[in-house]
């Protein structure tokens, strides 16, 4: 049950109804904290994969920062692709979007 109502909150619509802009105005930040948190290791990743990726803009960020990494995000909400399709925000980004259970938009 608790999945299936988690899965409805991203591909019902309801999400976008109340984040209009799916939060990717947070995105500069929560790249910041990653790179930190990356560079304070002293890891330079060659690829970075993002689950629940939903807009793609965390790793549009993380590509200022990893600009040789491989980058790829995945997501199940539908109405993400909206904005992840934009090709300049998602140059050399490999981002899949799944409406489950059978159903899939690819976005290279």
């Amino acid at each position: 049950m608790f999945v299936k109502a988690f899965d409805d909150k991203y591909t019902s619509g309801d999400y976008l109804a109340h984040n209009p802009s799916w939060d990717i105005g947070d995105s500069p930040w929560k790249a910041e904290k990653i790179v930190a948190l990356l560079s304070s290791a002293g890891y330079t990743p060659s690829s970075i994969c993002e689950i629940g990726c939903g807009a793609g803009g965390i790793l549009v960020e993380l590509r200022k920062s990893f600009s040789e990494a491989e980058l790829f995000g995945y997501d199940i909400a539908p109405d993400a692709a909206r904005f992840c399709c934009r090709k300049d925000l998602t140059n050399a980004i490999q981002l899949a979007h799944y409406c489950l259970p059978s159903e899939s938009f690819l976005h290279d």
